[in-house]
């Protein structure tokens, strides 16, 4: 199978979004039916759904999803504040970002019926953005005193998050009801953030030589690179007690760490400078455990899925419940801080000899707590496909000689003269290779939390909250406030079976 898709996404997020990996459809039929596909999947992306399923592939296949390549647009109200004494600035921060993001390669091989074995690479979660805003040319005091500078400030935000999920797969039918199979994945994951803020203050009353009186120039520098190595085992199983009901359930191990590197560096400084007195200037460049470090951590706990689906002859209806629970307190992770169930349903339907339809609603509640960097979302959203099979596909890659003979045979079909061929319904260009497109709409309409940075001028470090502090030099911190987020989707995908 190849595929390929188009993402267009508009959201508000401040900060690095929490794991709302619920609303990452890796395959055609999650996309089809809003991720609904436990109990019934059968294609390569069961190596991530339920590996049990992977049992049902029939030929060796090559399954390749692009499902993220489009456009994202961020506009944050309030994303950064200006504070002075008697007034305070909410800034509106923005991004524009264009990418392409491949998100699932399978390899599926059948060694003998019921048993098939592949080798998957999934990126289960790739974004990049980089907020920025400023202010120029603001009348204010920076103090108590009433006295009037033109401050000028910018601020700039980045993050960046990938993680990618490697390793083998292999899925084993005991019978026709009952199928099992397991996925060991290797994780990669990075996160990049980084955190600029330039500040410079003058002060309007001038000496009688038109020299300015005060001036103050403040800045800070953060870059934080963390990335992880780790590993997932992934059990799922399948039954089928009747030919109508499909059941399946998915087992998620903990996501263990294993190895850390880490690379944090800040530079901060303070510089105030006013006639007739020495300068004054603070700087701080504070040492970091950066390195290599072997460690035992959990990054995320467990996961639940139970699926079921009921079949009719020309549709089905689908429904999944993720259980994740929270991280243990032994093993404290912000973005695992509180349980939550998610439930995706999904129905497909045929309306044509070659055409489906499908439709779908998710939920994709966040486990995160508030805080610096962390954004605590609940999406709630909807599906809307439709797959259109194809039979030309192996006309065309036979080419021209072999057309008459393709020709003759699919002549002999009709007509009832052709016995070797076990189905009356396959077509003679489709013997051994069959052509699908899929193409599926999703929105998502998120609510919650997120961080927003602060700029307080004349607020000493020590009033700050520890938690909150972005510097130990400069009153920046991070607070809270709500936000809404959209997230829109195109997805264009094509399959190929060989």
């Amino acid at each position: 199978m190849v595929a390929a898709a188009l993402t267009t996404a508009i959201s508000v997020p401040t900060s690095a979004r929490a794991d709302n990996s619920d609303s990452l459809f890796l395959g055609n039929e999650a996309a089809l039916t809003a991720g609904a596909v436990t109990a019934s999947i059968g294609d390569g992306s069961a190596a991530w759904y339920n590996p049990g399923g992977l049992a049902k592939i029939e030929r060796t296949s090559l399954d390749l999803a692009i499902n993220a390549y489009g456009l994202r647009v961020r506009n944050i109200p309030g994303g950064h504040v200006i504070k002075h004494p008697d007034r305070t600035i909410p800034l509106t921060m923005s991004d524009l970002e264009l990418y392409v993001v491949p998100t699932a390669v399978v390899y599926g091989r059948r060694f003998r019926p019921g048993l098939v074995g592949a080798v998957t690479v999934f990126v289960t979660d790739q974004r990049e953005y980089d907020l920025q805003t400023e202010l120029r040319d603001t009348e204010a005091p920076i103090a108590n005193d009433g006295e009037l500078w033109s401050s000028d400030q910018t601020m700039r935000v980045g993050v960046s998050v990938s993680q990618y999920m490697i390793g083998p797969s292999i899925g084993y039918a005991v019978n026709d009801k009952f199928r099992f199979g397991a996925s060991l994945f290797f994780i990669y994951r990075s996160v990049t953030r980084n955190l600029q803020l330039w500040t410079h203050s003058s002060q309007l009353e001038q000496d009688q030589m038109g020299q300015i009186n005060g001036d103050l120039v403040e800045q800070l520098n953060e870059s934080n690179l963390d990335r992880r190595f780790g590993t997932q085992l992934t059990l799922g199983f399948q039954y089928n007690p009747t030919p109508r009901l499909d059941l399946g359930l998915t087992l998620r191990s903990p996501s263990f760490l294993f190895v850390q590197y880490a690379y944090r560096t800040r530079t901060e400084s303070s510089s105030k400078t006013y006639p007739g007195v020495d300068p004054e200037v603070r700087t701080n460049f504070p040492e970091f455990d950066n390195g290599v470090n072997a460690k035992f951590d959990l990054l995320s706990n467990l996961r639940v899925h139970a699926g079921v689906a009921y079949n009719w002859d020309k549709a089905s209806l689908q429904a999944d419940f993720n259980l994740r629970p929270r991280n243990p307190k032994s093993f404290p992770n912000q973005q695992f801080v509180r349980s939550v169930l998610n439930i995706h349903v999904g129905s497909r339907f045929q309306v044509g000899k070659y055409v489906t339809m499908g439709t779908g609603l998710y939920t994709d509640f966040s486990a995160a707590g508030p805080g610096p960097f962390v954004e605590d979302v609940d999406f709630y959203g909807l599906t809307l496909g439709m797959r259109i099979e194809r039979r030309l596909l192996r006309r065309i890659m036979m080419g021209p000689k072999e057309w008459k003979q393709l020709s003759a045979e699919e002549k002999r079909r009709r007509q009832g003269k052709n016995p070797k061929r076990r189905d009356p319904g396959e077509d003679a260009y489709t013997k051994k290779v069959s052509f699908a497109t899929t193409i599926a709409l999703r929105y998502g309409l998120g609510y919650g939390q997120a961080a927003v940075t602060n700029y307080e001028y004349g607020r000493a470090i020590n009033s700050i909250p520890q938690e909150d502090r972005l510097s130990e030099l400069l009153p920046v911190y991070s607070s809270t406030t709500s936000v809404f987020s959209h997230d829109m989707s195109i997805y264009l995908g094509s399959q190929i079976k060989f």
